[in-house]
């Protein structure tokens, strides 16, 4: 199928309109950086303790009630603690795996850590229950556009298809007994004396996986069947995929694939899966409306695309390392092009070639 960048589509009103198509990787790429350098939950903590397992967070121990300590979650649990220092902070610092890292002295259990490892960490604990707020984020997105605004689905099996923005939906999975629980803690300040000889920090923390069920929502796309493949079905995109780690060898920060792969990599994380639950708009909560801004900002950087690039991988500004086959796909590093191959390999024009 030769590749189309407009589209002539006849709206609402029986007029018709020719529009450029919007690439939705492309937009998941922005989105996922300029939320997460910025989640207000994790602004400027840096990574203080690591546990898995067995392993006992060496600050606080089993923390009663969180399910930390949870007998039959004790095998499949992992544990975070960050630390806010008590300083000025600059906020037009973005948060990113490097500045994570504590400004004087490294734990032993950090300093252990890859660099893959500090890059899961530092997503994986933003993504915490984000799948509503991701919902939010893509619909402040949307309504930037017209609802008649085609965007381009590519997906890393090389298939493409293309959809309209009012032909998506919201589809929520209910996990039952999840695989993993993973929690984290939000240190803040100093210590200070919350009884006689007992010294305690200000603390927010924030577990996924700790009950028997969780729901997890993502955003449907319903193809124009016409313009895909034959067959295609509902594309689901993931942009909270990472609160659960990186599954099944994938290195993406988010998912896009069809409605059939994307049960089979939910039933991958928990003993039982019921959904999807289809429905419509979600109402945002109030402490999502700073994800307007957030959309704003990712509308801008698409827009100045052709002139600046972002990296394929994390969405941060990159005009290093750009790909050799295609010169069109930009990266922060080699680490970051090679986590971005599996997706990119299938879209490259040099590769093609």
């Amino acid at each position: 199928m030769q590749r189309q960048d407009t589209l002539l589509v006849e709206r609402e009103d029986k007029t018709m309109k020719e529009y450029d198509i919007l690439d939705l990787y492309d937009l998941a790429v922005l989105l996922t950086y300029e939320r997460y350098t910025r989640e207000p939950r994790f602004r400027h903590a840096m990574l203080i303790d690591v546990a898995r397992g067995p392993e006992e967070l060496e600050l606080f121990g089993d923390i009663p009630g969180s399910g930390w300590d949870n007998p039959a979650k004790r095998h499949k649990r992992v544990g975070y603690v960050f630390k806010v220092e008590d300083i000025e902070h600059d906020e037009n610092e973005l948060d990113t795996p490097e500045t994570m890292l504590p400004l004087t002295i490294v734990p032993p259990r950090i300093e252990a850590l890859s660099v893959q490892q500090l890059d899961t960490i530092f997503w994986q604990a933003r993504a915490h229950d984000a799948c509503y707020a991701s919902i939010a984020l893509l619909q402040f997105l949307f309504k930037l556009y017209e609802p008649d605004q085609p965007v381009r689905i590519r997906l890393e099996n090389g298939h493409e298809a293309i959809a309209l923005l009012h032909g998506r939906l919201t589809a929520t999975y209910t996990l039952k007994d999840p695989k993993q629980m993973v929690m984290s803690v939000v240190c803040h300040g100093e210590p200070y004396e919350r009884a006689p000889g007992i010294m305690a920090l200000k603390s927010g923390t924030f577990i996924t996986g700790e009950g028997d069920s969780m729901p997890h929502c993502v955003m449907g796309f319903l193809p124009i069947v016409e313009l895909s493949p034959p067959g295609q079905k509902t594309v689901m995109l993931d942009l909270a995929s990472m609160q659960f780690g990186c599954l099944r060898g994938r290195t993406s920060l988010f998912v896009l694939e069809d409605m059939d792969a994307f049960r089979t990599r939910m039933e991958g994380l928990a003993e039982s899966v019921s959904g999807p639950d289809m429905g419509g708009p979600y109402i945002p909560r109030g402490e999502e409306y700073w994800l307007e801004d957030v959309a704003r900002r990712v509308k801008r950087r698409y827009d100045r695309r052709e002139t600046e690039h972002w990296c394929g991988h994390c969405g941060a500004p990159a005009n290093r390392l750009a790909c050799t086959g295609c010169k069109a796909a930009w990266y922060c590093d080699r680490e970051h092009q090679v986590a971005a191959w599996s997706h990119h390999k299938r879209w490259c024009a040099g590769k093609k070639k």
